[in-house]
């Protein structure tokens, strides 16, 4: 997950958010949930149509009209970090993982 996604995440950030990211973390974020989504696809070229991006005007005027939905998309972002991205997390993360595939 890119660290300017996790400090987003960590201050609370309405985030909105092409597609689905790449890579995922361990515990995936939610589109919905954690994210906005513009519902933009991934095509396996990289090639997107210019044409699916009006969908992120589209995203970014529906969450302007919906304070309610911007609050709950930061609430949900500082839950993720604070179970999954924040330092000691990552840490406990890394020190399992490396554990697990010890020989």
């Amino acid at each position: 997950m890119p660290w300017r996604t996790i400090d987003l995440l960590c201050m609370g950030a309405c985030i909105v958010l092409d597609g689905v990211p790449l890579p995922r973390w361990p515990v995936p974020l939610e589109p919905g949930v954690h994210y906005a989504s513009c519902g933009i696809p991934r095509s396996e070229s990289g090639v997107v149509d210019r044409a699916e991006y009006e969908k992120v005007g589209q995203t970014i005027r529906q969450l302007l009209d919906a304070p309610a939905e911007q609050e709950r998309f930061r609430h949900n972002a500082v839950a993720y970090y604070d179970a999954h991205a924040a330092p000691e997390c990552v840490a406990r993360y890394v020190l399992e993982t490396v554990e697990k595939n010890r020989i």
